[in-house]
């Protein structure tokens, strides 16, 4: 019989729009000793359809059904009849590089790694615009080193990569060993997974190709519903801090997880696209989360790895939401004056200003200088 290298484990949920892309992104892979598990959570689109061809196209891709119970349970469901030397947990609505699995497995052997981490590309749904996004794979985090771990390099070792599953290929081994599981949120049922990888992994290694597209501006993804569920992130750091503060954990790694814990909080707050579930979140962390977490017994604002969440945080302890969204939008909008200003003082601004006067109307070179200069 022969070797099953990476079991893919896809979750599926009225993915018909973007799940034919996706598929075939992972069936072209490089790496062709795979197997492709697709749990359909209970689509009620065309997306069951699209696995079937797949599945009697291809005989590696394997379909699994069940009652919608969200991405996190589906994930789970695929683990237990994962075959692979190595699980990769990838989204419907995204798709891949056709060499990612081979360059992750090559690492992970190479390494003999428990985990191998990944940048990723973010592609803009509605501009069709492509870059990479150093919010999945922080390269100033990252140790100069091909191995670490919690032990060897504790610093940094919850910041430099996000929550996301699709970003790293796991051994199933360890996985199992360590009873990892995907928590039944209806989102950020990730997180705990993520964290407790890390916390566990002897052996951590990492690519900085970006193998992933990541869509953003999908109101359709799981993270752009997150209001009809908002207390889930929070939900979910709450179990992992717990089960971390359980296990022990370094001072120097603890620096690291609350300015992780701290950032996934106040992000959570500000994807809220409802005003009650927005209040419901910031009432939450007011008036729980920061004594649960002890978010409070830091007082210099160099604790934490980002200043500017330090200031949202005090700024959050003693007022209302009305009053700290009124001051997100003053820091924001002083914030793109202070870059604007500098902008403005840069000779190839002056420069390109200048050659922009010459150009007619309507002229496609104001787009590509825009390009160029990475304005937006």
């Amino acid at each position: 019989m022969e070797e099953i290298k990476v079991s893919v484990i896809i979750p599926v949920y009225n993915a018909q729009k973007h799940l034919e892309q996706c598929l075939q992104s992972v069936t072209h892979q490089t790496l062709r000793e795979i197997e492709i598990i697709c749990v359909d959570d209970g689509s009620t689109d065309s997306s069951p359809q699209i696995l079937a061809d797949f599945a009697a196209k291809d005989r590696r891709v394997i379909l699994k059904h069940q009652q919608n119970q969200y991405a996190g349970a589906a994930r789970n469901n695929g683990m237990e009849t994962a075959r692979g030397k190595y699980l990769a947990f990838w989204d419907a609505d995204d798709y891949f590089e056709k060499n990612a699995l081979a360059l992750l497995y090559a690492k992970c052997e190479k390494e003999k790694a428990d985990m191998c981490l990944c940048a990723a590309y973010s592609v803009d749904e509605k501009s069709g615009r492509r870059a990479v996004d150093e919010t999945f794979l922080k390269r100033r985090f990252l140790p100069n080193k091909s191995v670490f771990s919690i032990e060897t390099d504790p610093e940094y070792i919850f910041n430099m990569a996000s929550n996301t599953p699709w970003q790293r290929l796991l051994r199933a081994d360890f996985v199992r060993q360590h009873g990892l599981r995907f928590q039944n949120l209806r989102h950020a049922n990730d997180t705990y997974f993520s964290l407790m990888a890390t916390y566990f992994a002897k052996r951590i290694t990492y690519t900085e190709k970006p193998l992933i597209n990541y869509r953003t501006n999908n109101s359709e993804s799981v993270t752009g519903r997150s209001s009809a569920a908002p207390l889930c992130a929070y939900e979910a750091y709450a179990a992992a801090y717990e089960e971390i503060e359980k296990h022990g954990i370094s001072e120097k790694a603890r620096r690291s997880l609350d300015s992780k814990l701290l950032s996934g909080l106040l992000r959570e707050l500000m994807m809220q696209t409802d005003h009650d579930a927005m209040q419901t979140v910031y009432s939450k962390i007011q008036t729980e989360g920061i004594a649960r977490f002890g978010l409070d017994r830091h007082t210099d604002p160099d604790y934490y790895y980002f200043k500017s969440d330090f200031e949202d945080l005090m700024f959050l302890k003693a007022h209302t939401l009305c009053e700290f969204l009124m001051y997100k939008y003053k820091k924001e909008r002083e914030t793109r004056l202070f870059y604007k200003n500098k902008a403005e003082r840069s000779p190839m601004i002056r420069l390109a200003r200048r050659a922009a006067r010459l150009l007619p109307a309507n002229s496609s070179l104001y787009d590509k200088g825009k390009r160029l200069l990475r304005f937006k």
